[in-house]
């Protein structure tokens, strides 16, 4: 269960909580350092083009959480939060993972920036170590005190805006330099990759959620907020510094914002808070991304304990800043730039889709306060998708990878304890399946059998369940049913339980449908006439051969399934098969019938298992000359079946039937023999017959086709 957050834990506003988080995110390392490097390499639009594409799917992406975060409550976790418990908690892993590198990752980023600036005012420090001071002192300040960070957050976005004043403030010459793309020119998509980290920084003000007042207020008031303001800012800086900077001084000077300043001081004095306090928000938010993955037993529950009264995630600060030290040991800006981009375009791509998919499905439960059309939500996904293979074609399928392999290996293995838009997706799946189904052209050549299959037992029968596994081998729709008499001993219930703990031990995936009525028979047709829905319905029936059935009631199951169109097999065994001999005889007065016994004995057979068995076509004729003319025909037809079989003609009378199948058929593990077609006479007679006179075969499978399939079809 989800731990309770008391309202006074939940203490911040729109400004304070998400606001300002997230533009001072977005106001940081790319706007000081890397904004004129960009203009330098590939001029004005391109880079006026950049700024918008990213802010445009940031923004789509601020859009599809505003709409989520008004339909639930959001605790902590933020972007994790709203993604697992949309899609679920194994969807949620996948992504949670990669989102919270990213933001641990994004300290490093921030960090670089700041001891690039440092370092080129004071070149003999080393970066390295200015950053790995700097990781420290931050990390002292967000282990102890989230509330210190968000207060001191004010006075650093002053600070920022002094410095935003003085650049735009001043007209300081800047000289060209010959050194004009010597270090060689960025391409578009490489720009758009060490930019885009400039506006995810909406992820800094949403992975504060679980210490907001009103989440379901302040997350898309601050979030739209922010990129508003930081699009504006953008393409104002980017026009100001290309008219006031030679081109070939913004690719060279990383420090060019500072140069033209009228204030430097007030720039050097906003770089470092800028990138500090961006460090220093995602010191605060990727550990509370970490917390709540580990209360969802994701990673280890004790990365998520919780110290003082505030509820400070400790470890999982511990655990981030080491992670973080990691990335700047062996990191740059322009090297991790692209590895963050990769992964807040997968986790916005996510985002997207789930608004989209929830609006789509239209749940009564979907209604955001805050609602955005479905076909904008799917259009931020897809240009995410698109950046991201633009970007890097294979670090794109590295990164889907990577989020598939931690589906895999950690989300499947994980239970939620609450509701998930997955059932809503497969129900919109399977409805548009079911219709489209339903006006399709069916083709015989793409027949499959699906059984309704009859138990006449609490627990079915050991062969019974064995041909139906190798027999539909996965691919077909499967019910088990039961019928069950007012008077039994056995309730609805336990039938059900009890076959549906049979099915599982066996890893048959099927269906149960156990029906108790005062009269069998009426159980039987009902299920027949009404199991399944529109084109999703059963073909074929399965009856296991039972004395106490067998002569009065399978006679009129068979008659009823026939008269309505399904095709009918009885089974008559005493244990489950091993390697199989199969014998199938062949009937040319119901040609129909042969033609689907093949079909089932060849299906059969080419299950896991039973690759080594011999199929063995046997029919009788009555003289030479009828002889010739049916291996001629088996020559012809078998020649172009691509079916590996044999076949054996024997010439008798037909009162020996039953006798010459007995016979030859002895040494057989499975025999398949067609049924007769029910007339309006005693078929109870018939079939009862039949039964008699094979009892000494080993194991039985009676056919009968009742479907209106040409099932030579499949052969050619």
């Amino acid at each position: 269960m989800e731990k309770a957050i008391s309202y006074e834990q939940k203490r911040y506003g729109t400004f304070y909580g998400v606001f300002l988080p997230s533009i001072l995110s977005i106001f940081g390392v790319i706007m000081y350092l890397r904004v004129g490097m960009i203009l330098g390499h590939i001029g004005l639009a391109p880079t006026l083009s950049i700024i918008c594409l990213s802010s445009l799917i940031t923004l789509i992406a601020a859009f599809s959480i505003s709409a989520v975060a008004t339909n639930m409550v959001v605790n902590k976790g933020g972007t994790y939060y709203i993604i697992s418990r949309s899609l679920g908690i194994d969807f949620g892993s996948a992504v949670g993972i990669p989102l919270y590198l990213a933001q641990a990752i994004g300290i490093a980023f921030y960090l670089m920036g700041f001891s690039e600036s440092v370092a080129g005012l004071l070149p003999e420090y080393d970066p390295k170590m200015i950053s790995f001071a700097a990781l420290g002192v931050l990390g002292l300040l967000g282990f102890f005190s989230t509330s210190f960070v968000l207060k001191t957050q004010f006075f650093i976005f002053l600070a920022i805006l002094a410095s935003l004043a003085s650049i735009f403030l001043g007209h300081n010459t800047v000289e060209a330099t010959p050194l004009f793309f010597a270090e060689g020119k960025l391409t578009y998509w490489m720009a758009f990759a060490i930019f885009f980290p400039a506006v995810t920084g909406i992820q800094a003000g949403i992975s504060m959620s679980g210490v907001l007042k009103q989440p379901s207020r302040s997350i898309p008031q601050g979030s739209l907020a922010a990129v508003v303001v930081g699009l504006v800012v953008y393409l104002f800086l980017a026009l100001f510094l290309w008219f006031q900077v030679p081109q070939s001084a913004l690719a060279s000077d990383m420090m060019v914002c500072e140069s033209i300043a009228k204030w430097g001081v007030l720039v050097l004095v906003g770089i470092g808070a800028a990138t500090l306090s961006s460090a220093l928000g995602s010191i605060v938010s990727a550990p509370r991304t970490l917390q709540a993955i580990a209360e969802d037993r994701i990673v280890p529950r004790f990365l998520g304990k919780e110290f003082g009264k505030n509820r400070e995630p400790r470890i999982a600060t511990l655990f981030t800043l080491g992670l973080s030290a990691v990335f700047v040991f062996f990191g740059n800006i322009d090297l991790i730039a692209p590895i963050l981009t990769m992964f807040f375009l997968i986790s916005y791509c996510m985002l997207n889709l789930v608004a989209g998919l929830e609006t789509v499905m239209g749940s009564p439960s979907w209604r955001p306060t805050f609602p955005v059309p479905a076909v904008v939500s799917f259009g931020g996904a897809v240009l995410c998708l698109i950046a991201m293979l633009m970007i890097n074609a294979g670090a794109t399928m590295v990164s889907f990878c990577i989020v598939f392999a931690i589906y895999v290996f950690r989300g499947k293995k994980l239970s939620s304890n609450w509701d998930d838009m997955c059932f809503g997706i497969l129900m919109l799946f399977i409805k548009t399946t079911v219709y489209r189904l339903q006006s399709a052209v069916f083709a015989s050549r793409n027949w499959r059998p699906h059984l309704l299959v009859f138990s006449p037992s609490l627990t079915p029968h050991a062969f019974l369940l064995d041909f139906t596994a190798q027999f539909t081998q996965g691919h077909s729709f499967l019910t088990f049913a039961n019928i069950v008499a007012k008077n039994s001993l056995y309730k609805r219930e336990t039938v059900e339980k009890t076959l549906k703990t049979v099915l599982k031990k066996r890893k048959l995936k099927a269906f149960v449908d156990v029906d108790q009525v005062d009269q069998v028979i009426e159980g039987y047709k009902r299920l027949i006439m009404t199991n399944g829905m529109g084109p999703l319905t059963h073909n074929t029936i399965v009856l296991m051969h039972s004395e106490s059935q067998a002569y009065e009631l399978h006679p009129q199951v068979i008659k009823e399934s026939y008269n309505s169109g399904k095709n009918v097999i009885v089974l008559r065994a005493d244990s489950e098969m091993g390697e199989a001999k199969i014998d199938v005889w062949w009937d040319s007065e119901n040609k129909s019938t042969s033609e689907l016994i093949l079909v089932i004995a060849h299906m059969y057979h080419k299950a896991k298992g039973r690759k080594k068995s011999q199929i063995t076509i046997k029919t009788i004729v009555s003289d030479e000359r009828a002889r010739q003319q049916r291996l001629d025909y088996f020559t012809e037809f078998f020649s172009k079946s691509r079916l590996n079989v044999g076949f054996q003609i024997y010439v008798g009378q037909e009162e020996e039937e039953f006798k010459l199948i007995s016979h030859f058929s002895e040494e057989a593990d499975l025999t398949f023999v067609p049924l007769p077609t029910p007339s309006d006479g005693d078929y109870q007679e018939v079939y009862g017959e039949h039964l008699k006179s094979l009892k000494s075969l080993k194991r039985v499978a009676y056919i009968l086709a009742a479907e209106p399939v040409n099932f030579q079809e499949i052969f050619r």
